[in-house]
């Protein structure tokens, strides 16, 4: 590296190659909880299984006098899935529950 160019980079920000936007795909899938058939013994069946598909970007922010900024981007259940993770009717369990619908979220971190 040059003199010049070491005398710039003192003063100055610059992108290295680690400096990089990133995105993330993610698969959740699960083989349901149990639940119990009327008429059928306390939690003898499962319900259907289900997959949730996650998405996520995440870029670099340059201040100028921070470092560590970042801003994200994410979608939780991007094909907009409708699943049932439990029914209500197994042990213990007294209401149904359903997985979370299209989410979209975004945040800012800074690292000190």
């Amino acid at each position: 590296m040059s003199p010049d160019d070491l005398a710039f980079i003192t003063n100055s920000y610059i992108h290295t190659d680690h400096d990089q936007t990133r995105f993330a795909v993610d698969l959740t899938a699960g083989s349901g909880l149990r639940t119990t058939n009327p008429g059928g013994s306390p939690n003898g069946a499962a319900l259907p299984g289900y997959q949730q598909v996650n998405f996520s970007i995440v870029q670099p922010i340059d201040t100028g006098f921070l470092k560590g900024m970042e801003l994200r981007f994410d979608v939780i259940n991007l094909f907009d899935e409708v699943y049932q993770m439990r029914s209500g009717t197994g042990l213990g369990v007294f209401a149904p529950q359903f997985g979370l619908r299209r989410t979209f979220l975004a945040g800012l971190t800074q690292r000190f």
